[in-house]
């Protein structure tokens, strides 16, 4: 038996382990690539929902406000398109979105201004625009543009609804 295992002097060579190391750090490197590859697709799908969500529930309430409402102040009939909505609703309390600095706020009567939209989401070309004509119930056409801020500016997304007050 010992006589066997002395014959047998066949080990790894060195040129064998370079393979073996050679190969291993391809496939380690390729599957880097693609588990980043993956994340960095997470991350940017989760910024991309929480936009959408943004957009939705912003455009949610302003269109339920605007449908809710005794009048609408401004925009105007026949005016440009505004980046302001100012409405009173069937209570009286007067509620104005704004846009500024890259966010919609809304202010309701004497109350301090909210701020409806999240810190990383700048919002821009905001555009309010009466679609009806005078004497019918007015349609507002809404228009904006959200941006996160950890993606570059390429990556705006248009939104666009449109709300009608209800007539009684």
């Amino acid at each position: 038996m010992i006589k066997k295992l002395r014959k047998d002097k066949r080990g790894t060579t060195l040129i064998e382990l370079l393979l073996y190391i050679a190969i291993s750090s391809f496939v380690l490197v390729n599957i880097s690539g693609i588990i980043t590859q993956l994340v960095y697709n997470q991350v940017k799908l989760e910024a991309i929902t929480r936009e959408d969500e943004t957009a939705r529930t912003l455009m949610h309430l302003i269109v339920q406000n605007i449908t809710e409402a005794k009048t609408i102040n401004t925009p105007n009939y026949n005016g440009p398109s505004t980046t302001s909505l100012a409405l009173t609703d069937k209570s009286g309390n007067t509620i104005t979105y704004t846009y500024s600095s890259g966010a919609i706020y809304r202010k309701i009567n004497s109350l301090p201004q909210t701020i409806l939209t999240p810190p990383d989401i700048y919002v821009f070309n905001v555009a309010y625009t009466v679609e009806s004509e005078a004497g019918v119930a007015p349609s507002i056409n809404i228009q904006l543009d959200l941006q996160q801020s950890a993606t570059n500016s390429l990556n705006r997304t248009h939104y666009e609804t449109t709300g009608s007050q209800r007539t009684l």
